[in-house]
C-alpha cells in the first residue's frame, strides 16, 4: 500500500502494467474481461500510465535473435558529459548515452554489424582528440531476454557502417560546428 502511494498507481493499475509487460500486442477488452473491468475503463487508465511515464511502447529490432549486429558497451569518463549525450542524436549507431557514478560518468551503447565502425566511432569521437580521461569497451554476447533497439537500418542500407569517421562524413561534424570536440578547450585557449 505505501509503494502504491509512493507510485500513484493502485493494484488495478499495477495489474495492467504487468499484463501489458507480459503481452504488450493484448487488447484492452482482453485486460478489461481479466480484471473484470469495462474496456472504457481499462483504456483511460493505460493512457494514464502512458501519460506518467509507467507504461511506454518503443519498436525496434531484438538483438537477442538477430545475430547481425554487434552490440558493445563504451564506458567513458569525459570531462564533459554534456557533449557525450549528443552523440546518440547525431549518430546512428550510439543508440543511447547514460550518466553514471563511479570511475566512468558516462556509458555509451553501440550497436553496428561492423566491430571495425564501432572501433572507428570510439577512436575518431574519443581517442583521438585528447578530451578523455579513460574509456573501456566491451562487446555484449548473450541477452537473458529480449533486448530491443531502435536501429536506424538506412544507415545500414545505406552503407554508412562501411564508412570511416571523418569531419566531411561524420554526422556529428556535419550538423555543427558547436560540436566539434574539443572546440570548447581551443576557443578557450
Amino acid at each position: 500500500m505505501v509503494k502504491e502511494s509512493i507510485l500513484d498507481i493502485d493494484e488495478i493499475d499495477a495489474k495492467i502494467i504487468q499484463i501489458l509487460q507480459k503481452s504488450p500486442d493484448i487488447t484492452h477488452s482482453k485486460i478489461a474481461e481479466e480484471l473484470d473491468r469495462s474496456q472504457p475503463t481499462i483504456c483511460l487508465r493505460i493512457k494514464k500510465l502512458e501519460k506518467k511515464g509507467f507504461i511506454s511502447q518503443q519498436f525496434g529490432m531484438d538483438l537477442s535473435k538477430i545475430k547481425a549486429f554487434n552490440v558493445v558497451k563504451v564506458q567513458v569518463r569525459h570531462p564533459d558529459p554534456t557533449w557525450v549525450f549528443e552523440l546518440p542524436r547525431k549518430c546512428p549507431f550510439i543508440l543511447n548515452a547514460f550518466r553514471q557514478s563511479g570511475k566512468y560518468n558516462c556509458m555509451l551503447i553501440l550497436v553496428c554489424p561492423s566491430l571495425k565502425k564501432i572501433d572507428n566511432i570510439i577512436g575518431f569521437h574519443f581517442r583521438s582528440k585528447g578530451n578523455l580521461c579513460d574509456l573501456e569497451t566491451e562487446l555484449l554476447t548473450d541477452f537473458s531476454d529480449s533486448f530491443i533497439l531502435p536501429i536506424d537500418i538506412r544507415a545500414i542500407i545505406d552503407g554508412r557502417d562501411e564508412e570511416d569517421c571523418s569531419p566531411d562524413k561524420c554526422p556529428c561534424y556535419l550538423e555543427s560546428d558547436d560540436f566539434l570536440p574539443g572546440k570548447k578547450e581551443e576557443e578557450e585557449r
